[in-house]
């Protein structure tokens, strides 16, 4: 018992120690550093390089060098793995709840960026795990976006269900951390999830929604890019005139084109899309020349099979039988055995880690909680013992002044 409470003074008596240590100064780099952070990433990294020689104590600078790992994370820049692992590890034995969220988010990160999906699965685990949202400094925004992220990592593995339901707990803490955007961005993700289970209708909804409250909340940019998936959802649905409406306002107001009207590098599907309309109003030269343009500028499976499909549906209508065999087969090896079976295997090993990952959350959760009563519990002795033990040390000295008053009077 007195061990336990020994241990928990100390621990209290280090953390006071090393609050006491950091000059107003340092307290002040490390919350300018935090906001920039957060809101102009390039400049907290010059700031914190500028700033982190005259950080005194080993948890400001590893602080400055968390909040620089956050925001060349943001930036997408590479973070040295061994510098990054030494600050994951500092922060899970010293660190508050959301820096222990933050830091191991981040290594997900990495990982993610690297392809090692299992890995960035089970750090965006940890990460959650780690984060305290009874408490009213929870940091809900780094919160959304590990859920966000695993919400992604399960959507590219057709785990559409469990995308949903991080999707879902996403847009919870984006709204908790009251941020508008990323909540839009989020319920558009929803979108996408629903399209990609063929329920367009209920796709096609929330996409014209958002793409009025995104004009609403004065993101006409986010507006117009939300137009570009309504292009193909209208073609599916029919509905040529709408599909006609969403290309020009994705072409003249998603700022992705350059002037020679070339989309932006990762989004040359649009090329197909924009096939796929001409195929629909029988304009087959244009047509081909955009599945073509999509083909040829892209290394991309999915845009690959997709432009393949539509080649195929193209030469169909022309009518030139050796170029429908020759794409639809081309068509079918994108989407063949070995790549599947390489993602089946892939699947396999996600749906073991999440599987996995959400009961040991549960464990750590439960773990935590009996820990906490253990240490509540053992905090209250320790106070009623020190009660206990004061109110004898006065009985006693009192006992004793009254024999010496006693002595004194004999």
């Amino acid at each position: 018992m007195k061990s336990a409470i020994h241990l928990i003074i100390s621990i209290t008596l280090v953390t006071a120690v090393l609050a006491a240590c950091q000059s107003p100064q340092t307290r002040r780099n490390i919350a300018t550093a935090d906001s920039l952070s957060e809101a102009d990433p390039a400049a907290a990294i010059n700031f914190i390089d500028s700033v982190s020689p005259a950080a005194d104590g080993r948890r400001a600078r590893m602080k400055m060098a968390l909040l620089k790992a956050k925001a060349m994370n943001k930036l997408m820049q590479p973070i040295d793995s061994a510098k990054l692992k030494d600050i994951v590890d500092y922060f899970t034995d010293h660190g508050t709840a959301n820096e222990k969220m933050l830091a191991n988010y981040i290594l997900g990160c990495k990982y993610f960026i690297n392809n090692k999906i299992p890995q960035a699965l089970q750090y965006f685990q940890e990460s959650v795990a780690f984060a305290d949202t009874t408490s009213n400094k929870c940091d809900y925004k780094t919160l959304h976006k590990v859920h966000i992220q695993m919400a992604r990592i399960l959507y590219i593995q057709y785990m559409f269900n469990d995308a949903m339901k991080e999707n879902r707990q996403a847009l919870e803490y984006a709204i908790k951390a009251k941020d508008t955007l990323n909540a839009l961005i989020t319920i558009e993700q929803e979108a996408n999830i629903y399209s990609a289970q063929e329920k367009l209708d209920s796709s096609i909804s929330i996409r014209e929604k958002l793409c009025t409250l995104y004009d609403k909340y004065g993101y006409p940019k986010h507006s117009a890019i939300c137009h570009g998936p309504l292009i193909n959802l209208y073609l599916k649905k029919g509905n040529i005139s709408k599909a006609k409406q969403s290309i020009d306002i994705y072409e003249k107001h998603s700022g992705l084109f350059d002037d020679k009207n070339n989309i932006q590098k990762g989004r040359e599907t649009f090329y197909t899309m924009k096939g796929f309309y001409f195929i629909k109003t029988n304009q087959f030269d244009s047509a081909k020349i955009y599945l073509n343009k999509s083909i040829y500028n892209t290394n991309d499976f999915s845009t690959l099979e997709f432009g393949y499909k539509h080649l195929a549906k193209l030469y169909k209508n022309i009518g030139t039988i050796d170029s429908i065999a020759k794409y639809a087969e081309l068509a079918r090896i994108m989407n063949d055995s070995a790549y599947k079976n390489l993602f089946t295997l892939n699947l396999q090993r996600i749906r073991t880690i999440y599987d996995f990952s959400t009961i040991q959350q549960k464990t750590i959760y439960e773990r935590d909680s009996k820990i906490k009563a253990i240490y509540s519990g053992i905090i209250i002795c320790g106070i009623l013992i020190s009660v206990i033990t004061g109110l004898i040390s006065i009985l006693i000295k009192k006992s004793k002044e009254r024999k010496a008053e006693k002595t004194l009077y004999e």
